[in-house]
């Protein structure tokens, strides 16, 4: 699987979670290329239909900035909801999935930290806060959302 980009953007004022976008290019040869198609339902925003096969996200990348930041340099396959909106947005991108795996970033890490705490007292558990954008970048560069498949 190659060239899988996927944007996904909490919207100030949005009940749920728009998908903007997916692009997902298929395995071998243009002669055997394989629709893809994501839900229109926020509440599937988080699994991509590859062919007859449900790619379903690792973990959740957070981007915590403003809808400014994100927008001159977020990663696409982040979701970004401004630390400051978390408890009232976030529900609608986990779909109340307390376990999920969550990884955390801003400019400095300290609007994660902010962020982090108001979604422990929220009751979810498995936080990470990547810090920074560069961080991030690396650890998205590492460990792919989606799970690789082989060719």
């Amino acid at each position: 699987m190659n060239g899988l980009q996927n944007t996904l953007f909490v919207g100030m004022g949005l009940a749920g979670v728009i998908a903007v976008g997916v692009l997902l290019s298929a395995c071998g040869s243009k002669s055997n290329a394989t629709t893809t198609q994501i839900s229109e339902n926020p509440n599937q925003a988080y699994s991509v239909k590859h062919g007859e096969q449900t790619l379903k996200k690792k973990y959740l990348l957070l981007d915590v900035r403003s809808a400014k930041e994100y927008q001159a340099n977020g990663f696409k396959e982040a979701v970004a909801i401004p630390y400051s909106e978390i408890a009232d947005k976030i529900e609608a991108v986990t779909l109340g999935d307390k376990n999920m795996a969550i990884k955390i970033y801003c400019r400095s890490g300290n609007r994660a930290r902010v962020a982090i705490k108001t979604l422990q007292k929220m009751g979810y558990n498995n936080l990470e806060n990547l810090r920074t954008v560069s961080k991030a970048g690396k650890y998205l560069q590492n460990n792919p959302i989606y799970p690789v498949q082989a060719s």
